[in-house]
């Protein structure tokens, strides 16, 4: 018996997954739902990467894509797009399953599955789908979520509201008139479920699969 407790002992601890994927259904929602959450991860050493899928390709202007870009350098993480996929559900469908292979994250964050908007609702239909081997899968909110939004794990990102609200005014920086993605929202939002973890500001999630806090 102490033999074995000795060989589990000195066994090699096995490496916490290094990459966090956040998808999005309109450019913004990630900054808006969980951009404190990333800016922790990419603080952290991990990997953070971005990737938008929209349902149609009037859902995106030059000028958000632009925003999109100053917003996740901002926040310290990597936006990845192919505008030809906008629009496109076979291709969007194939980037999905293609990449968590590609590049095994840990977390996934989603737009929740109640989604309102077409094109929110359609990335999280996708994404639920598409990461059943990922470890931890949780859904984060946007403006169109629905009332079946039911959060367990609220982060405290009292500390990275500064830069998040910065990220999202890159938005209104470049003319864009997405009410949605004021900063201002994301601090409002920030403080009504702050009262379920000592009236700070969080990021609320809500778990798809996987393991909780």
């Amino acid at each position: 018996r102490v033999r074995s407790m000795v060989e589990r002992a000195d066994a090699p601890a096995e490496e916490e997954p290094t990459v966090v994927l956040a998808i999005e259904g309109r450019l913004g929602d990630a900054e808006m739902g969980c951009g404190g959450t990333l800016m922790t991860a990419a603080s952290q050493g991990k990997s953070v990467v971005v990737i938008p899928i929209c349902h149609a390709e009037d859902d995106v202007t030059a000028a958000e894509l632009k925003a999109a870009t100053i917003s996740a350098s901002i926040l310290g993480v990597e936006f990845r797009v192919d505008r030809t996929l906008f629009g496109n559900s076979a291709g969007q469908k194939d980037l999905i399953e293609r990449t968590p292979n590609e590049l095994r994250p840990g977390t996934v964050y989603m737009p929740a599955p109640d989604d309102r908007d077409p094109s929110r609702f359609e990335a999280a239909r996708m994404a639920k789908e598409t990461t059943t081997e990922v470890e931890t899968v949780l859904a984060y909110e946007t403006a169109t979520t629905g009332l079946e939004f039911v959060p367990s794990r609220f982060n405290d990102v009292r500390a990275e509201m500064v830069l998040k609200m910065e990220a999202l005014a890159a938005y209104q920086a470049v003319g864009s008139p997405r009410v949605d993605l004021r900063p201002r929202m994301a601090q409002a939002y920030a403080r009504y479920w702050g009262r379920f973890k000592d009236f700070t500001e969080v990021e609320a999630f809500e778990l798809i699969h996987g393991r909780d806090q």
